[in-house]
């Protein structure tokens, strides 16, 4: 689950996929946000059996959830963990880390329970370029390797551009070879993402790019005394943005397309900060 909004609502969802029609009651967003919801609902679903919640993206309790509602979500959630009912894995930004520390009844378990994702080594990071490519049969010129690398070790936020990079040079491999002619016709790993999205906007109308301005600011959250933060959207309420202005953006991966678990509408989100 990702906790949105309404995150009883997002877990109702999610325990929904792993439970049977006699326990829905005991699973409904209202029936967990009493005392003790979310453990009852655990000890029916899992009997003797563990549950693991995985909660991705844990900041939006604090991005998206009102203060009250994320209050009465992580007591209860606290509540079942205390109780062994139930195990939680959460991922969160090292840069909202201060939040579940500060907070009273998070904050002692999470003290002791943190792994911390450290950035890649030289290493890892030539692993992670080229095998997935020799996976499939495909080739990366002599010397490419170590340039993306080179570009991405210890760079913050680099691994995302990476990502984005690979995948456009995929498309534009020569047979089986990657080749650095393709890299430098991206602009290089800095350039690669800007240089998409430029291309996407001043390929639209005026008309098309006053859509596109808005769009965007639905899909951010700005930050206070924090890095901004992207926003999931429920479609329809982008209204007064043309389809084809978010197809040109999800068809290039700049935007990712998905649905709410808990009533199926189409969803749209930045693809990474």
């Amino acid at each position: 689950m990702t906790p949105g909004e309404s995150p009883f609502a997002s877990l109702s969802a999610a325990l929904g996929q792993v439970a049977n029609e006699e326990s829905s009651e005991l699973l409904s967003a209202t029936a967990i946000r009493r005392h003790e919801g979310i453990r009852a609902a655990v000890r029916t679903i899992a009997d003797d059996d563990e549950l693991v919640v995985v909660i991705d993206q844990l900041e939006e309790l604090w991005t998206l959830t009102g203060e009250d509602e994320r209050q009465r979500f992580v007591a209860a959630l606290v509540d079942a963990v205390s109780a062994g009912f139930v195990k939680v894995v959460a991922t969160i930004r090292a840069d909202f880390f201060d939040r579940p520390l500060a907070d009273p009844v998070l904050g002692p378990l999470v003290s002791i329970s943190t792994f911390g994702i450290t950035p890649m080594s030289t290493s890892e990071l030539h692993d992670a370029i080229a095998m997935p490519a020799e996976h499939v049969g495909v080739r990366f010129e002599p010397a490419l390797v170590s340039r993306l690398v080179a570009e991405t070790v210890g760079q913050p936020g680099s691994l995302p551009m990476l990502q984005f990079a690979l995948a456009e040079l995929f498309e534009r491999r020569d047979g089986a070879m990657i080749t650095s002619d393709a890299y430098d016709g991206l602009g290089g790993l800095a350039g690669a993402l800007s240089r998409q999205a430029d291309e996407i906007f001043l390929g639209f109308d005026a008309l098309d790019r006053a859509a596109v301005r808005r769009m965007f600011s639905r899909l951010v959250t700005p930050g206070e005394g924090s890095e901004d933060t992207r926003r999931r959207v429920v479609v329809t309420d982008l209204a007064g943005v043309p389809p084809p202005v978010v197809s040109a953006y999800v068809d290039r991966r700049l935007l990712t397309t998905d649905r709410k678990r808990a009533t199926r509408e189409p969803t749209v989100d930045v693809a990474h900060e």
